[in-house]
């Protein structure tokens, strides 16, 4: 350092060189700064490297008095003029915290200026991000291929176009002003768009993604509204229903990119979902099978994602099933029609209309599933017209119960009964049970007058 002149105008040169630097929550190997200070005016050149590579430039001037005995320091009103600039910077050397599970890789080119009152600067610049990913491990989304141009202004922060892709053939973009409040982001009006994207969240549940939606309002309370089709998918029953998404552990390993940093985890935050306000339509046009459980079933439908701020989640619309067979204690029914009407309520329990056919030598059986996931009623029929009796037993033994065992007949119809809503309350438990909680469920048999033999009640204990 050089200090020349008086006490009252001071002539200062020097320079600084700082190893391990941490700035702005970025990690920086080393900083090297030269400043000048005479009359009137303070100058500095700055340089921020990562491995030795120079990532960042700081070049500016700023009008000023500067007094040393007495000290004070008075800045010049719009006295500031700085540009600051980066060439490849790594992410994956930056180290601020975001997440647990969260990974970035990437590189940086900015350009900002600083100018006007040192105090109360004015922004504005340029952003370019290229060859970025981002694992969000917890939830196995990977986007990769990222790059993206951003402009921001003292007002605001304009996303010109970000995209991606998620490393199986989908690819996504988002554009949007983040509008600013004293250097925060205040308002957003972003839309993001993607098409055959694919983020296996649950590993028995696979589809193809192609969101058009839009997030507004502020920060503190978001909406998103738009569509999100699917256009193929399947959902494996056996695996869904065995491991609920509150089963599920997940182990984070290192990433194999040397690139790529891991975030550590913060506490304390707010549940950005909260309140969140959302009227998102989901489209399934069809080629989406549910299957595992006996069922192969090809389902189609909309639902209405619906939100208010502080509330839960609620769906409106149906689901129906377009096609698809079902197996059922060893013989195969074939759908003839199926809906699921979700009514908007708080409790997932939407009403069920399903009908399904099998033969039986020259017997047709028809089952309909009727009531709501929590409360299922089942209903038997046959074509050409049998007997309660002659239904069960061709359903359960492949004939009539005229050929049932000797000493059997005074009682078939009882066993038959019993025997029937045993098995139709393991199997309905078996698929739905642990997902929509049954609790009651009936077996109505038809072209009999209502009566308490006709009609066999189960009761099964909720989860």
């Amino acid at each position: 350092v050089t200090l020349a002149g008086t006490s009252e105008t001071p002539f200062l040169q020097g320079s600084i060189t700082v190893k391990n630097v941490e700035a702005l929550d970025f990690q920086f190997s080393e900083l090297k700064t030269d400043f000048r200070y005479e009359s009137s005016k303070a100058e500095v050149h700055a340089v921020l490297f990562q491995r030795d590579n120079p990532v960042i430039r700081i070049n500016g001037t700023l009008l000023c008095t500067l007094s040393l005995i007495p000290f004070s320091f008075t800045s010049h009103k719009d006295g500031l003029s700085m540009i600051l600039e980066t060439k490849s910077l790594d992410i994956a050397d930056a180290g601020f915290p975001i997440k647990k599970d969260v990974g970035a890789g990437g590189f940086l080119d900015l350009q900002v200026t600083a100018s006007g009152d040192m105090m109360a600067p004015q922004l504005q610049g340029h952003l370019n991000f290229k060859d970025g990913m981002l694992h969000i491990k917890s939830q196995k989304i990977r986007l990769d291929n990222i790059d993206g141009d951003v402009i921001f202004t003292p007002s605001d922060i304009q996303i010109l176009d970000i995209h991606g892709d998620d490393g199986t053939g989908g690819v996504f973009s988002l554009k949007g002003v983040v509008k600013l409040k004293d250097f925060y982001p205040d308002l957003i009006d972003l839309q993001a768009k993607g098409s055959d994207l694919s983020f296996p969240f649950h590993s028995a549940v696979y589809a193809k993604y192609h969101p058009d939606i839009s997030v507004s309002g502020s920060l503190s309370d978001p909406r998103i509204e738009g569509e999100i089709l699917i256009s193929e998918g399947r959902i494996d029953l056996d695996r869904f229903i065995g491991q609920s998404p509150s089963d599920i552990k997940v182990t984070v390993n290192a990433d194999d990119r040397e690139d790529v940093i891991e975030y550590s985890e913060e506490t304390g935050d707010p549940d950005p979902v909260n309140r969140l306000a959302s009227n998102v339509t989901v489209i399934i046009p069809g080629n989406v099978w549910l299957r595992g459980q006996g069922a192969n079933i090809e389902i189609a439908g909309s639902l209405n994602m619906l939100k208010e701020p502080e509330k839960p989640f609620i769906l409106v619309g149906s689901m129906s099933a377009v096609r698809g067979t079902y197996i059922f204690q060893g013989k195969q029914f074939r759908v003839i029609k199926g809906n699921m009407t979700f009514l908007g309520l708080q409790e997932l329990n939407p009403n069920l209309d399903i009908e399904a056919e099998t033969l039986i030598r020259d017997v047709r059986i028809i089952v309909n599933i009727g009531g709501t996931a929590n409360d299922i009623r089942l209903t038997l029929s046959s074509e050409p017209y049998m007997e309660q009796i002659d239904i069960v037993s061709y359903l359960m033994f492949g004939q009539p119960s005229s050929r049932l065992g000797r000493g059997e007949a005074t009682s078939a119809e009882r066993v038959a009964l019993s025997i029937t809503g045993q098995i139709a309350a393991d199997e309905i438990n078996r698929i739905f049970g642990d997902s929509l909680k049954i609790d009651t469920f009936y077996i109505c048999l038809l072209y009999t007058s209502p009566s308490p033999r006709d009609r066999t009640r189960s009761r099964m204990p909720s989860s």
